[in-house]
This record gives C-alpha cells, structure tokens and sequence, in this order.
C-alpha cells in the first residue's frame, strides 16, 4: 500500500496496513509540551506532595479505530516518559459513564491536567467542569467538545496551522 505523501504506512499486529500522519507527531508533542507547562506552573505554586498521576489521557474506544491502541495509547505514554511526566491513560471502551469515572479516579491521584477525546458532549463537558473547577486544566483531543471550554487540538488542527501563512497586519 502506498502513503499518502507527509504519511507512513505502518503495518498492525492483525496484518492490516494503516496510513499514520507525520504530523500527529508534532500534536503529540503540543500536547505533551502544554501538559508540562500546565503540570509545572500548577505545581510551582503549591507545597510538594506526592502526587501518583500528573496528566490524565481519556481516549474513547478500542473498536472505532486501531489508532486509540496501537498508536495514540504508545506515542502518548513514550512522550510523557521523555518530558518526565507522570501520566495515567485510559480507555473507556465506548462508555461514557467509565470515561467519567476514569476521570474522577485521575482527579483523585493528583492530576492536573486531562487529554480527552469525548465520546458524547454532555460527559465530556462534565469532565471539563470536574478538572477547571478543582484549578486544573482541560485539552480537548481529536474532537471538540461542544458548550466545552477546552482548547482542541488534532491532525488536522496541526495540518491547518502548519497551512497558515502569516498576513501582512501580523508581520507588524
């Protein structure tokens, strides 16, 4: 099978040939350098406790697409191990209601930030709430949450920003 070109073609456990995005490699890295930041500055502030979780990663299901478990799941832990933080990262199987509960679990363990990729809008907006209104922060993965207020980024946020080129008005 041929890529795509800015593509790999990598070949599954199961024999199937997937095409993978160059650039999820750069996602990967905004989402891993934004969780440092946000881990580093909430915890600056506060007196030293150990916390068993920094980051929680939520990803949606295993039977949607091979990417949640062969791709996104290793590239996220291999990111966090390199940027030296802790992160727990779960899948909820298609269940929003064990997609919560992950959440609160992570919340529980000391983490600050949470990666979500939503399975419907009102538990993924609910997460949202939990994580801001205990002084953490919230990253939407993949897709958007809508009445959500968490930032969104996915392959094809970082394909349109690697598009954009600058405007005369912001060359200044």
């Amino acid at each position: 099978m041929r890529g795509f070109r800015g593509s790999r073609t990598v070949k599954t456990k199961e024999g199937y040939q997937v095409r993978v995005p160059r650039k999820s490699v750069a996602m990967f890295g905004a989402c891993v350098a934004v969780a440092a930041g946000v881990v580093a500055g909430a915890t600056a502030s506060i007196a030293r406790h150990a916390a068993s979780v920094q980051v929680c990663v939520l990803l949606p299901d295993t039977k949607s697409s091979v990417r949640w478990v062969q791709f996104d799941a290793p590239d996220f832990a291999a990111a966090f191990k390199k940027a030296g933080v802790t992160a727990s990262i779960n899948n909820a199987l298609n269940d929003p209601t064990k997609q919560k509960a992950q959440a609160q679990a992570c919340l529980a363990a000391g983490a600050k930030v949470v990666i979500e990729t939503a399975l419907d809008n009102g538990s993924a907006a609910a997460i949202e709430k939990l994580f801001t209104s205990a002084g953490g922060y919230a990253i939407d993965y993949d897709r958007q949450v809508l009445g959500g207020s968490a930032p969104t980024t996915s392959p094809s946020t970082a394909r349109r920003s690697a598009r954009r080129r600058p405007t005369a008005s912001s060359q200044g």
